[in-house]
């Protein structure tokens, strides 16, 4: 089930890795995204994510959830290649590209690609919270069943520091 671009992603970060020190954070976000089928327009996303970090260079992992009513449960995951700026010491913008594997309730799977950027606060205990927009688009169709993504997925959510 897991794509091998985003394979080759984690093995290209944690080779660049090996000589820096990784920082690894696990969070939730919740968001929105609307769809061209008038019956899903607009849906709540829900996901967990890791990121896993070096000083400038890191992977983003996001799974996340939504039930539409044309296509059924779909499971949404983007691998990404991430750079972190940060502007002093609490806020950060992170900027990423990769891979999204859409799987549907009914057995179907679809490849594309995404871009992402994102605003954070990180606060002295390593806790960050973040706005997110994402960018993907797919196509999908089934017996009287329509799902494509319009716009830009938005949202928010909160990352804990493990290390």
């Amino acid at each position: 089930m897991f794509p091998r671009t985003s394979l080759y992603l984690l093995l290209l970060l944690l080779a660049g890795s090996l000589h820096a020190q990784l920082g690894i954070s696990a969070g939730v976000a919740a968001g929105m995204q609307s769809y061209e089928n008038q019956d899903d327009d607009p849906r709540i996303l829900t996901g967990v994510e890791g990121l896993f970090r070096g000083a400038h260079l890191g992977l983003h992992v996001a799974l996340e959830y939504t039930d539409l009513s044309s296509a059924g449960h779909t499971i949404i995951l983007h691998p990404d290649v991430v750079y972190i700026q940060s502007f002093g010491s609490s806020t950060y913008l992170l900027a990423g590209v990769g891979p999204t594997h859409v799987s549907v309730d009914q057995n179907d799977s679809n490849e594309t690609w995404n871009a992402e950027l994102e605003l954070g606060y990180r606060t002295r205990g390593g806790t960050e919270l973040f706005l997110r927009g994402r960018y993907y688009d797919y196509e999908w169709e089934g017996f009287r069943a329509f799902a494509s993504p319009q716009g830009i997925e938005t949202s928010a959510g909160v990352r804990f520091k493990l290390r």
